[in-house]
């Protein structure tokens, strides 16, 4: 990942990786602001929503605003934030079937790290005219 020159190579990069890595039935990132890249699906409510976490969420998928960004309806989810000089950039959101895969009480350590990671990544590649459609 840190390695990567090409902003539409790394988002796939951290996509398969983390799908193997967590054995994910669904991911998406999104990224806005700071890491200029837009997405039809990205709106207020979802930015404000993950710009208000203080670390990384886990737990069960009720309704929360970003869930829209997956590709199929998940039981649970982990939504980790993206931040860059001190701003929410965007965001990683996680989701597997099983209701009991991410929950409330886990650790969520590797997922800061994980966020800090891809977020040094992602800002320091210039973004590709695809990944801003």
């Amino acid at each position: 990942m840190l390695a990567e020159p090409s902003a539409d190579q790394l988002s796939g990069h951290i996509i398969r990786s983390l799908t193997e890595v967590f054995d994910l039935d669904s991911i998406a990132i999104r990224t806005w602001g700071v890491l200029e890249s837009e997405h039809d699906d990205v709106n207020d409510e979802s930015t404000g929503f993950i710009s208000g976490l203080n670390q990384p969420y886990c737990g069960p998928a009720s309704s929360q605003p970003v869930l829209g960004w997956l590709s199929e309806p998940v039981g649970s989810v982990a939504i980790v934030p993206l931040t860059v000089l001190s701003d929410c950039a965007g965001a990683i959101v996680m989701g597997s079937h099983q209701s009991d895969r991410f929950t409330e009480d886990m650790e969520i350590d590797f997922l800061v790290m994980i966020g800090e990671l891809c977020a040094s990544a992602l800002s320091r590649v210039p973004l590709s005219p695809e990944l801003e459609a």
